[in-house]
C-alpha cells in the first residue's frame, strides 16, 4: 500500500469519527472509504485469494463453455476447446476483479441518494456484484470461445465496450432501485386525503 492508499484510507476513517452526528460527513467518510476499498484493500485481498478465485472463475466458465463447443473442458485455471484455442485465466481477468467497481458505484449512488444506509441497500449492492459478475463470467466465456471472438473481447473494442456496458448497467440498476424502493416506502396511503 503506498501513500494515496494510506491517505485516503485515513481521510475516511477520519469522517467517520470527526463528526459522528453529522449524516453528510458519515456519507462522505463511506465514499471515501469505498474509494480506498476500490483502489487499495480489494485488490491486496484479491492477489492473496486469487489462487481461490481462479479455480472458481475458470469452473464456471468451463463448465459454460462446454455447453457451447462441444468437447470443451477445464482444468485449474485453462479453459480447452477441441479447435486448440485453449485461455488461461489470470488475475487481471478474473470476474471477481471488479466486483470492487460495482461497490464503489452501490457505495456513491446511494450516498448521493441519501445520507444514511437502509436495510435494503444490501440487496441492490449485490444486485450490482451480482450484474457485474455475470457480464464479467459472460466476457470470459467470449474469449474462451475462439481466437477471433478473443482478440476482439480481450485485446479489441469488445473490451471497451464490455466496460461501458457493465459499468451502465450496474449504474443503472442501482438508481433505479433505489428510486423504486423509495417510491413504495414514501406511497400515500391510499383514500387519505391531506386536510389544511
Amino acid at each position: 500500500m503506498g501513500f494515496a492508499g494510506a491517505s485516503i484510507t485515513l481521510f475516511a476513517f477520519y469522517l467517520f469519527v470527526r463528526d459522528r452526528h453529522d449524516l453528510n460527513t458519515r456519507a462522505a467518510g463511506t465514499v471515501c472509504a469505498a474509494v480506498a476499498v476500490q483502489a487499495v484493500w480489494a485488490p491486496l485481498l484479491f492477489s492473496k485469494l486469487a489462487f481461490l478465485f481462479l479455480q472458481i472463475d475458470a469452473g464456471v466458465v468451463g463448465w459454460l463453455v462446454s455447453h457451447l463447443v462441444p468437447g470443451a473442458s477445464w482444468s485449474g485455471t485453462v479453459v480447452n476447446t477441441p479447435s486448440g484455442h485453449d485461455v488461461a485465466i489470470t488475475a487481471p481477468c478474473a470476474s471477481f476483479h471488479n466486483l470492487s467497481l460495482a461497490s464503489l458505484c452501490w457505495v456513491t449512488l446511494s450516498m448521493l441518494h441519501r445520507p444514511y444506509w437502509v436495510k435494503s441497500d444490501i440487496y441492490i449492492g449485490l444486485g450490482a456484484a451480482l450484474i457485474q459478475f455475470g457480464f464479467n463470467i459472460w466476457r470470459l466465456v467470449f474469449v474462451c470461445l475462439s481466437l477471433p471472438m478473443y482478440e476482439f473481447w480481450h485485446e479489441g473494442s469488445g473490451k471497451h465496450i464490455f466496460s461501458a456496458v457493465a459499468t451502465a448497467c450496474a449504474v443503472i440498476f442501482v438508481q433505479v432501485a433505489l428510486a423504486r424502493r423509495d417510491r413504495r416506502d414514501h406511497k400515500p396511503e391510499l383514500g387519505l386525503t391531506a386536510v389544511s
